[in-house]
């Protein structure tokens, strides 16, 4: 029998040993968690979505059909087998994300953005669905870190998303946008460079503010603004990975800064119970090599913003 991490769930239902691959992998690709909370909410959503128009992106790329027929099935038959329990059905007097996924946002990113129902502008946030279905198809074959989404900026860009649904600044901008029509995630994309401007006319940010990296959690409420401006440009910025685009990423390498003359260590340094390092890492030397040419370093992995590190932070 093939296990997967939904089996508790799968168990409740009409779902045959032969069924769970195919559907398990519907429900990762939903960034779903094991214990399926809201799930009803969600699958509604994904089928809404595509009842009309589709992104280019994924109407002119003969797998990615393939996959959205197969899987539209495949939530249209899971919604009808899914237990009646309140916990996997729409609450209908909740608004707050933090109280239906707490703990799940760390872990499944995008899984609340395809629950969220947003009555300012549905259509927005229906691109903005297709765009992460389509993300993992165009990421496919991708090892570059210039050419791929590093893991932290899956939650950065889901949190964004999220904010957006809440945040009335972003709300009133996508009142006055008419987002019934959207061609490809280009004209998404270009959609998130005119909240930009909106973004910076309407707080009135000048050259030289932006030249700083601002605070999202700073008492000061225009150091928040500025943070906010950069946040939108992140997002830009990661998103266009996804139409070609190569994002600027700090190298790996080391640089050697003993002084002139001094003898090399050989060989490199080892990565002794360092695992899964992504080229964002940092060496600090801790101490000063002995008679044996040893020395202490530690080894950082930090997640810096791509602004700072443009700024030389």
């Amino acid at each position: 029998m093939y296990l997967t991490e939904f089996d508790e769930v799968f168990a409740l239902m009409d779902i045959s040993d032969s069924e769970r691959i195919q559907y398990a992998e519907f429900l990762r690709h939903l960034n779903t968690p094991p214990d399926m909370r809201r799930l009803a909410g969600v699958l509604k959503n994904f089928i809404a979505t595509y009842s009309d128009a589709w992104l280019e992106d994924i109407s002119l790329n003969a797998n990615v059909v393939e996959h959205t027929h197969q899987w539209l099935e495949l939530a249209e038959t899971l919604e009808e087998k899914l237990p009646s329990a309140r916990k996997y059905r729409r609450h209908p007097g909740k608004r707050g994300l933090q109280t239906l996924f707490r703990g799940s946002f760390t872990h499944y990113p995008f899984y609340s953005i395809h629950y969220i129902l947003s009555i300012d502008n549905a259509d927005f946030f229906k691109w903005l669905r297709q765009v992460l279905f389509v993300l993992p198809f165009l990421m496919q074959g991708r090892i570059r870190d210039t050419q791929r989404f590093m893991a932290y900026e899956y939650k950065f860009v889901g949190l964004f998303f999220r904010e957006m649904t809440i945040n009335e600044q972003a709300l009133q901008w996508l009142r006055q946008k008419d987002c019934s029509a959207c061609k490809n995630i280009r004209c998404f994309i270009g959609w998130l460079y005119e909240y930009r401007a909106y973004f910076r006319k309407n707080h009135t940010l000048t050259y030289a503010e932006l030249q700083r990296a601002g605070e999202k959690s700073s008492t000061d409420p225009r150091e928040r603004v500025i943070a906010l401006y950069h946040e939108i440009t992140r997002v830009i910025k990661t998103l266009e990975i996804l139409i070609g685009y190569q994002k600027k990423r700090r190298g790996s390498g080391i640089r050697d800064r003993r002084p002139s003359g001094h003898s090399r260590v050989d060989g490199d340094i080892p990565r002794y119970g360092v695992t899964a390092l992504e080229s964002d890492l940092l060496i600090q030397i801790e101490t000063l090599p002995d008679e044996a040419e040893q020395l202490l370093y530690s080894v950082l992995q930090p997640e810096l913003d791509d602004e700072l590190v443009d700024a030389g932070v």
